[in-house]
């Protein structure tokens, strides 16, 4: 044998020594980390959840696998314990979170070590071809060791794409959600500009668009994929008559809880993870605004199990859901007009109606011998809208707002821009109503109104 070979000879055991010694290290500290995660699952611990725990075993069983197949000569297995090294900074159960100085260079050790086996384990494969000679180790636990490592690399590009996409492995709160997902959100008009959001989790891998669940101080509710169509269900605060929790949930899937509204077919369905315990701040936030906008008269029809009948509620609060004259309108509905200024003490009421459930105050619209107009709220702030009669132009109908019991009318004024009212779809009232103002209106339209409002006609029509 001459000098080359047998300095090959050499260099060819010092790779096989260094890749089995650093591989035997690896698989004594992931059994010495085994037996430590399973000591922590078994006992009370309060330092960390299931979830973490399994996560990290999950981690460490992959280089325990990894490493086996290095001692047998697997360099996809050396490159799998790299790849354990670089996703969980310790295998000592240690959080990234809370590492210090002596922990992070231990980590750093960790990382080294990985990557010089792997460069042994790439060398010694070599120099073994160059000798025309079997790498040694066990074929089987190598097959074994790269079925294993494939997992591990599916499972780190897994993390890797659902950090790119902003995937969050448990319940955020409404000020953690990225402007990202506040805005596929507005988007798709899951949450609105008056709406505060106070819990959020998407359950999907790749894109927030595959399912999710959000909590705001309004509403509550959730989003699937279903044929390829995203679907959502929601379920106002206040009208929650029952929650039932139909999946515990654990470290591996998320808990499930069906939230019922009045009526068997009124309930959603919410995917929450349980890292972290967030979970259970979702559902008790969720039940204690419920709870605080909880009318008797939704109430009982929770009690009833029947669906909301707004109309009856309305009944039940002393509000017609249809166009009345003055004889069914309560002095204390009176009084209220006249307090703010909507019905004067020279003015004759002729006909009223009220959109609102419990009280006048959410809405209606009036007609006087003087004015035509209504009231109502956006975003909690009132607002109103009178037209002088003899200075409107047009009464329209708006046939494609025509909802299941109210549709809009668009008042179009000559000396501003009018506005629309809800009325009710149908009924002698609302007829009536229209009626009475059109005749009043043209019975006190001046020329210098009709003027106006021909002008007005004309540039619409040229618009």
């Amino acid at each position: 044998m001459d000098a080359e070979s047998n300095n090959t000879e050499t260099q060819l055991v010092k790779q096989r020594r260094r890749m089995r010694g650093i591989a035997t290290f690896f698989i004594i500290v992931s059994v010495i980390a085994i037996l430590g995660i399973i000591v922590l699952l078994a006992s009370d611990n309060a330092v960390y959840t299931d979830a973490d725990l399994y996560s990290r075993l999950a981690l460490v069983v992959g280089c325990f696998f990894g490493a086996i197949a290095a001692w047998h000569s697997s360099r996809v297995g050396a490159v799998s314990v790299v790849l354990v090294q670089s996703v969980s900074p310790l295998l000592g159960l240690i959080g990234a979170e809370q590492l210090n100085a002596a922990e992070y260079s231990r980590s750093l050790l960790y990382v080294a070590l990985s990557l010089f086996m792997t460069v042994s384990a790439f060398r010694y494969v070599s120099l073994s071809d160059g000798l025309d000679r079997d790498i040694g180790g066990s074929a089987v636990v190598r097959w074994i060791g790269k079925s294993v490592n494939a997992s591990i690399v599916a499972f780190f590009g897994l993390g890797v794409a659902a950090l790119a996409n902003g995937t969050t492995i448990k319940v955020l709160k409404g000020s953690e959600i990225s402007e990202q997902h506040l805005q596929w959100l507005s988007e798709k008009e899951f949450l609105f500009e008056n709406e505060k959001p106070l819990y959020f989790y998407m359950d999907g891998v790749f894109s927030i668009d595959e399912g999710g669940s959000l909590l705001t101080d309004q509403y509550v509710g959730g989003w699937w994929q279903e044929n390829n169509q995203l679907q959502s269900s929601w379920v106002k605060l206040g009208e929650i008559c029952k929650v039932e929790q139909t999946i515990e949930g654990s470290w591996w899937e998320d808990a499930v809880y069906r939230v019922h509204g009045p009526g068997e077919e009124s309930w959603v369905e919410l995917w929450l993870s349980v890292e972290e315990n967030v979970h259970t701040h979702f559902i008790s936030r969720m039940k204690s605004i419920n709870n605080r906008l909880m009318t008797p008269e939704v109430q009982k029809f929770c009690d009833e199990g029947r669906p909301i009948d707004w109309q009856e509620i309305a009944a039940m609060n002393g509000i017609s859901s249809e166009v009345v004259g003055p004889d069914q309108v309560s002095e204390s509905q009176k009084q209220w007009l006249r307090e703010n200024d909507y019905l004067m003490e020279d003015e004759t009421m002729l006909h009223f109606f009220s959109y609102g459930q419990y009280s006048i105050e959410e809405g209606g619209v009036l007609l006087t011998d003087v004015y035509f107009g209504g009231w109502y709220k956006i975003d909690g702030e009132p607002g109103a809208y009178w037209g002088e009669l003899g200075k409107l132009c047009s009464i329209t109908r708006l046939d494609d707002t025509a909802g299941e019991t109210r549709v809009l009318y668009k008042v179009v004024a000559s000396d501003d821009g009018g506005i629309q009212l809800s009325l009710p779809k149908a009924g002698a009232g609302v007829d009536q109503m229209i009626a009475q103002t059109l005749t009043l209106n043209d019975a006190a339209m001046t020329d210098e109104a009709k003027t106006a409002c021909a002008a007005l006609a004309e540039e619409s029509s040229e618009n």
